[in-house]
């Protein structure tokens, strides 16, 4: 099972993401498990594990980016998505390794693209490997 985090102090696009993720695992016939945050403080009190976090930037109380570092230096090793009207925040968003950043509203084709890319990744951090190192 997928288990997948959306903190946006908006409904509506907590909604709208979860809809295209939740379309997006069906057809890839995996199982998924959604988790709602309206704000920062309320996901850093979550200790349950997650996999993908889809994050908005500007939020009240604590804003995104904060939030994420807190992740970071916690025990949060998962995808993270950044999706937010800052276009101008990109550069910071690898300060705490973000998957991808996505612009609000969030297109279809463009969450399609992410989506498709973070599936493959997740396929290949789940494949066992061995690397033999020669000299």
């Amino acid at each position: 099972m997928i288990r997948i985090a959306i903190c946006d102090d908006e409904k509506h696009m907590s909604d709208h993401i979860r809809a295209m993720a939740s379309d997006f695992f069906r057809k890839k016939n995996r199982e998924i498990h959604f988790r709602i945050f309206l704000s920062g403080e309320e996901l850093l009190s979550y200790d349950g594990q997650i996999d993908i976090l889809f994050l908005d930037i500007q939020m009240k109380g604590m804003d995104g980016l904060e939030t994420a570092r807190k992740l970071r230096e916690g025990q949060f090793r998962g995808f993270l998505i950044f999706i937010t009207v800052l276009k101008e925040m990109v550069f910071q968003s690898f300060e705490v390794q973000a998957y991808d950043y996505l612009v609000k509203p969030v297109d279809e084709k463009q969450f399609g693209k992410t989506m498709e890319r973070l599936f493959a990744s997740m396929q290949n951090n789940n494949e066992d490997s061995l690397l033999v190192q020669k000299g």
